[in-house]
């Protein structure tokens, strides 16, 4: 069995990809040269442990060869000449951005972190302006290391960026009631049999969703249930997609956790 490993408070999904020191060096160099100013050491300590990528399933931290004034990205709208500047270091996945302001980089103080939402073009007080979103870079991922930053988060967690995946699934009946019934016996079973953490959990209004790390197979099992009034005469209710390393066999692991749910009563397809 696997042992995950928890480095600056995430869960690892994957071995870090860290670019030799020399080449982090160099990479920094022309990034604090591009943007006119030098990225906080906070960013540069995330870089030098973890790496660029993707955090909680929410946004994905640029590497140093990536940063760049929000100016110079593609806009329908040109930004004010002031925002235009800002560095943008992350994106979100619903495709808002978080800077810093050029100035605050060249103070003695922490930068603050200002969230840019997709399309804007002023700094400002309505909600499609920027605006200051946390008074530093350690603060702003101190958020979500805690977990208060999104409530679907119930693990922190952290994938490399350039880390590949397999991915195979299947679809089950659960039998269960309701969607949440079915997502509380699949969590309480996996985290007996698999040693699984969840990851996430989502809501939604017919339907639930909850991503768990098995720590047995070093996979991500992604399981969308669906509540049982919405699914009506349909021979499933529940979609399981996982993904294992590249070196894995997704459907291999799939076949056995079909076992489990077999062992649970629930009617399963095969793996695809």
């Amino acid at each position: 069995m696997q042992t995950p490993e928890l480095r600056d408070g995430f869960l690892l999904l994957g071995p870090p990809v860290l670019a030799p020191t020399e080449d982090r060096v160099q990479a920094l160099d022309e990034a604090r040269t591009r943007i006119g100013a030098p990225p906080p050491n906070a960013y540069i300590r995330t870089i030098e442990t973890l790496g660029a990528g993707d955090f909680c399933n929410a946004f994905s931290l640029f590497r140093p060869e990536m940063l760049r004034t929000y100016g110079a990205l593609d806009h329908l709208t040109p930004p004010a000449a002031d925002l235009a500047a800002y560095v943008v270091f992350a994106k979100s996945f619903q495709g808002d951005f978080y800077a810093w302001r050029p100035d605050d980089l060249n103070g003695g103080a922490p930068a603050p972190v200002c969230l840019l939402p997709r399309g804007c073009t002023r700094f400002g007080p309505e909600w499609e302006d920027a605006q200051v979103h946390a008074p530093s870079y350690e603060a702003f991922l101190g958020t979500w290391r805690a977990g208060s930053a999104s409530p679907a988060i119930r693990t922190p967690f952290f994938v490399p960026s350039r880390f590949e995946w397999q991915r195979a699934s299947m679809a089950a009946l659960s039998g269960q009631e309701t969607a949440k019934a079915a997502q509380d016996a699949l969590a309480t079973t996996l985290a007996r049999t698999e040693d699984a953490r969840v990851l996430l959990r989502i809501d939604g209004k017919q339907s639930v969703q909850q991503h768990l790390y098995l720590h047995g197979s070093g996979g991500w099992l992604v399981a969308t249930i669906e509540d049982a009034a919405a699914i009506r005469n349909r021979s499933t209710d529940t979609r399981l997609e996982l993904r294992v390393p590249a070196a894995g066999n997704p459907k291999e692991t799939l076949g056995t956790l079909a076992a489990t749910l077999e062992s649970m009563e629930w009617l399963v397809e095969s793996p695809s």
